[in-house]
């Protein structure tokens, strides 16, 4: 076996589309190349031949601002994979990266091929068809958190906050990320301009093909919280979002309004990506996720 780096963005995109399954969201090159275009790092694929045909890829990106790498998007974009055909083949594929090459969000069906670790990071999902309706599933709750959820989803629509979809104004990127880092501060992704552009530039793919499920919270013409999802292949991945955090349970409304907008659209699984903390209150369904790094 022979390995070659492909660092020609038309070359990668090619071999992307050649390997990729389309399953996830994060699967799709022009996603992918949103986040190319927004932080304009350049890519840095290991490529993998076999008796003179290609064999597999590893896609990643070089992070100028420490001379490091990933897969494209960074830290943020999840459900990343080796795009091998044979995947007893990716210690092969991990010996070649370079330096500082970081993993992460990697599929457990790969986890059995590399030394990877959880770093006690979970992925959250939920699976509609197992419930069958939304009230199904909160019903799994127990009454009195159901009845905290019920008076807390009552009382702040009582107070003139309403759940509006896909009717969000031309600068809901700009709001996410203003409020996002009054939550968060320096763990915000939005703290990078590069990934501000990248948001832009997704939003503006999903609207374009019609996949775009934006929640917003909006009380007297005003949008105090908004949560950017896509419906693509039955999934519904739940982004990024931010909402005024001196406004109680308007993170409680953003969530179940996604939900219910879920489960409207027959959605196969809710993908509530990874990290915890609020999650863990609507005892969903998690399974670790896996990274690799040298």
């Amino acid at each position: 076996m022979k390995f070659k780096i492909v660092s020609d963005i038309k070359q990668a995109e090619k071999l992307w589309k050649t390997f990729s399954p389309n399953r996830y969201f994060w699967d799709l090159w022009d996603v992918r190349q949103c986040f190319i275009e927004g932080a304009n790092y350049p890519v840095h694929f290991i490529v993998s031949y076999t008796n003179e045909e290609i064999s597999g890829i590893l896609p990643l990106w070089h992070d100028l601002r420490d001379n490091s790498y990933y897969f494209i998007g960074g830290e943020f974009p999840e459900n990343n994979q080796f795009f091998i055909k044979d995947k007893r083949q990716i210690p092969l594929f991990l010996k070649q990266c370079p330096p500082k090459t970081y993993l992460y969000y990697l599929q457990p069906d790969d986890k059995d091929f590399f030394n990877g670790t959880t770093d006690d990071l979970e992925k959250y999902f939920l699976n509609p068809p197992d419930y069958s309706n939304l009230d199904n599933f909160i019903k799994t709750f127990s009454k009195k958190h159901r009845n905290n959820l019920k008076h807390d989803l009552r009382i702040i629509q009582e107070n003139g906050y309403t759940a509006i979809i896909n009717n969000y104004p031309s600068n809901i990127i700009s709001l996410i990320k203003d409020y996002n880092i009054e939550r968060f501060g320096e763990e915000s992704f939005f703290g990078d301009a590069g990934f501000v552009k990248s948001m832009e530039k997704l939003l503006t793919f999903a609207k374009k093909n019609g996949l775009e499920q934006v929640i917003t919270i909006e009380k007297n013409g005003q949008t105090v919280g908004a949560v950017l999802a896509v419906y693509y292949n039955k999934i519904y991945t739940m982004i990024i979002g931010g909402s005024n955090p001196k406004i109680n349970n308007l993170g409680k409304l953003l969530m179940f309004k996604h939900f219910e907008n879920a489960f409207s659209l027959q959605a196969q699984t809710i993908d509530l990506m990874s990290g915890g903390g609020w999650k863990d209150l609507w005892h969903l369904p998690h399974y670790p996720a896996y990274e690799w790094h040298n």
